[in-house]
């Protein structure tokens, strides 16, 4: 997955009000489950299809890691001094959090 200058998004700008609110009410999409993250629907419209694999991208790798995290049976796995931590701090409770 690349992502192209013509979609406008990074500097130089150029009509980026065309997707903006589209684009801005999916900002948060990468909290849900990566399976209720529409991936099919986008048609033509490549920068949502692009925001919508970025959002499963990370959607998937925070349920593996959260997944792993728990799976670890030598105590306390890394991802909970690395990736799981980040989500904390950005308030994204990470689901099926073992219990100390």
């Amino acid at each position: 997955m690349n992502y192209s200058q013509n979609f406008s998004v990074w500097h130089p700008y150029a009509n980026q009000s065309a997707y903006y609110k589209l684009l801005f009410g999916r900002i948060n999409e990468w909290k849900l489950q990566p399976s209720d993250i529409e991936l099919t629907s986008h048609g033509r419209e490549d920068l949502m299809r692009f925001q919508a694999t970025c959002n499963f991208i990370v959607a998937f790798f925070r349920d593996a890691s959260t997944d792993m995290a728990m799976r670890c049976t030598a105590g306390k796995s890394f991802y909970e001094y690395g990736s799981l931590v980040v989500l904390n701090l950005l308030g994204q409770k990470t689901a099926g959090k073992k219990s100390a």
